[in-house]
């Protein structure tokens, strides 16, 4: 049996116990299941497939099997893999939940994996039976990707037990660092919430051209497509100068936290492609190669937001209740 150590402020060292292998490789798993589903549904939003079943939930227009048509066979596989994957997530967090006792955050990202999830089903499921604004259908990439995030970061908590956080953590330089990373993770919500709106409205064609947007630095004829689509170009743009300043606040972490130092990389990294993929959507006239490969690549910076700020929550906020450690 392998064991890592949990600090807490003011507290001695404590075994934590090392989750089963076969926890961790489900929790990979139930992460892979949920990338999928992820990506599944906006493969759903861009081939405008969401109603290739009707207004008939859970059934396929009423049936078990869906017609032979291509929005009906993206949808039905959207709800069949949404629906193995949300048994997943159940047994992921009742197993974390009762294994990974020491852990307060890993028991807290079970719930929150779960807890969202329900939610982005619930949510689609109304986006089915009743017509809803695209403002609010958009917040159903918003809802799976937290439900991915956290999940994510359980995976990364099960994988590394004792790591998040470990001594020291309580810094200048990590406090500086925490505040930050929640405000960058807003953000990042905004940004992913602006874009699912424009895939919801199909406003990607709007601008018609990239940089420019109507062949100009503001665009000449306005409309709410057209607005949409421009502030989240001006907001993607934004996002790289709050990635670049990540990785400058991280670099006095190199040491201390070198798990930190690269995630935020990782981050800046994903982003840049974001960024090219972004102008490919718009040059391509929003083909659906080039969407689904900004989509992907938006679910793994998010994923990678999740980790590092799950992982740099104080030791006291991670520390075990007394009691709670391994068997």
């Amino acid at each position: 049996m392998s064991y890592a150590t949990a600090l807490g402020r003011g507290a001695t060292a404590r075994p934590v116990r090392r989750p089963s292998a076969a926890l961790r490789w489900f929790a990979v798993l139930t992460l892979v299941g949920l990338y999928a589903v992820v990506v599944l549904g906006f493969l759903d939003t861009a081939t405008n497939s969401a109603l290739g079943c009707g207004r008939s939930f859970p059934l396929c227009d009423g049936r078990f099997f869906p017609a032979p048509t291509l929005t009906s066979v993206i949808e039905w596989t959207h709800r069949v893999v949404s629906a193995f994957v949300g048994v997943l997530v159940a047994a992921l967090a009742v197993w974390a939940w009762l294994e990974a006792r020491n852990s307060a955050v890993a028991r807290a990202l079970a719930a929150i994996g779960l807890g969202f999830l329900v939610v982005e089903s619930a949510v689609g499921a109304l986006a089915v039976l009743s017509p809803e604004p695209a403002a609010v259908v958009a917040l159903h990439l918003g809802i799976a990707l937290t439900s991915f995030g956290a999940v994510a970061a359980l995976a990364a908590a099960l994988w590394r037990p004792g790591a998040a956080p470990p001594q020291g953590d309580e810094s200048p330089s990590m406090e500086g660092w925490r505040r930050r990373l929640w405000w960058v993770l807003a953000f990042t919500y905004a940004v992913v919430y602006l874009g699912a709106l424009v895939a919801q409205m199909d406003a990607g064609p709007a601008c018609g051209g990239w940089p420019l947007c109507q062949g100009g630095v503001v665009p000449a004829h306005w409309s709410v497509p057209v607005a949409v689509d421009y502030v989240h170009r001006l907001v993607a743009l934004g996002a790289l100068g709050v990635y670049a300043g990540l990785v400058r606040m991280a670099r006095p972490l190199r040491g201390l936290r070198p798990d930190l130092y690269r995630g935020a990389h990782a981050v800046f990294g994903l982003s840049v492609l974001m960024a090219g993929t972004g102008a490919y959507v718009a040059l391509s006239g929003v083909s659906l190669v080039s969407t689904m490969v900004h989509v992907a690549l938006m679910t793994l910076l998010f994923g990678t937001m999740a980790y590092l700020c799950a992982f740099s929550l104080p030791a006291r906020a991670a520390a075990a209740p007394r009691g709670a450690e391994g068997r």
